[in-house]
């Protein structure tokens, strides 16, 4: 900064004020920077916090359909169709006897 410099080449008062006043608003700059960007940091944690998904609810199943989320019920195409809860067999007329 020569333009400072008094007609000795010593620095001013006036001149060593402005320099302490350049690294004063410096400092200030950095530190509103430094608290601007905690300030998103702990907004960014405070909302990651709150937009966490709930924890499911374990429950121990042992039919493989719950699991899938199937529900082993009838629905409404259902009660037209005849129940299958006995098999049918398909009857054959008896086969002849060799003899």
């Amino acid at each position: 900064m020569s333009l400072l410099k008094g007609p000795f080449g010593k620095e001013s008062s006036t001149a060593r004020t402005a320099t302490r006043l350049v690294r004063v608003a410096a400092a200030q700059r950095i530190r509103m920077g430094l608290t601007g960007l905690a300030a998103v940091f702990l907004l960014v944690l405070v909302a990651a916090v709150g937009l966490r998904p709930a924890p499911a609810a374990r429950e121990t199943t042992s039919e493989p359909l719950a699991v899938l989320g199937v529900a082993p019920g009838a629905g409404p195409a259902a009660e037209s169709l005849a129940p299958a809860t006995a098999t049918t067999r398909i009857q054959t007329a008896p086969r002849p006897r060799n003899g």
